[in-house]
């Protein structure tokens, strides 16, 4: 806003006209949003929107994102798996939709198990749609 563009000038003009970070400084933390999506799940919603999601959990999450009609990603694979952080550019972007993935069963080898929180029992999700992206984001390493 106008109170944001009048705070950048006022930096400028007082350390000096050397530094284009300093003017950018104030409309990015103004811009920038953090919140908790349940748990140590966090946002960060700024210049692109990130998901950060620190090591020590055992729930999995399945983020599908959706891109403007007739518009593709550019060159991300369709379902990927990322541990720790999801960064989502926001060029676009025009939906995004966290989902918290429970394992319930998992058949291996003849084997049946039930999934209770202590065992590793990772489900893939259906293919998306072509205009659409799916990210598994697992904690932290």
């Amino acid at each position: 806003g106008m109170l944001t563009r009048w705070l950048a000038g006022a930096l400028l003009f007082t350390f000096g006209f050397g530094s284009a970070v300093l003017a950018k400084l104030p409309k990015t933390a103004a811009a920038s949003q953090e919140g908790v999506v349940e748990g140590n799940l966090k946002y960060v919603d700024g210049d692109d929107f990130r998901l950060v999601y620190p090591p020590g959990e055992k729930t999995e999450y399945l983020v599908v994102v959706t891109h403007t009609a007739g518009t593709k990603p550019d060159a991300a694979p369709q379902i990927s798996t990322l541990s720790g952080l999801a960064i989502y550019p926001k060029k676009n972007l025009d939906r995004l939709t966290v989902y918290r993935v429970t394992p319930l069963l998992l058949w291996h080898g003849g084997s049946i198990g039930k999934c209770d929180g202590d065992d590793f029992c990772p489900l893939p999700p259906p293919p998306p749609p072509p205009d659409t992206g799916a990210t598994f984001l697992k904690p932290g390493s």
